[in-house]
């Protein structure tokens, strides 16, 4: 995606695409999957900090809940 938002660059009349860090140099924004990463790290955080009578924690941490009946439904 970068290389066709900054277009090649034309040097001694050939056309050369532009290196990956100088990509990232002229972009400025933080890398997508570092930022992912940080963001689960940070909920993952989050979850070990709650207590273990919530919802959210029982259901990734796969308890049962007491309000979810067992077995087939009648």
């Amino acid at each position: 995606m970068l290389r066709k938002t900054y277009v090649p660059m034309k040097v001694a009349k050939v056309w050369r695409i532009r290196a990956l860090n100088k990509l990232k140099e002229m972009y400025r924004k933080p890398n997508i999957v570092t930022t992912i990463k940080v963001r689960k790290l940070e909920w993952a955080g989050l979850l070990v900090g709650m207590s273990d009578d919530r919802t959210i924690k029982k259901v990734l941490q796969g308890k049962p809940d007491a309000r979810a009946r067992a077995g087939r439904p009648k």
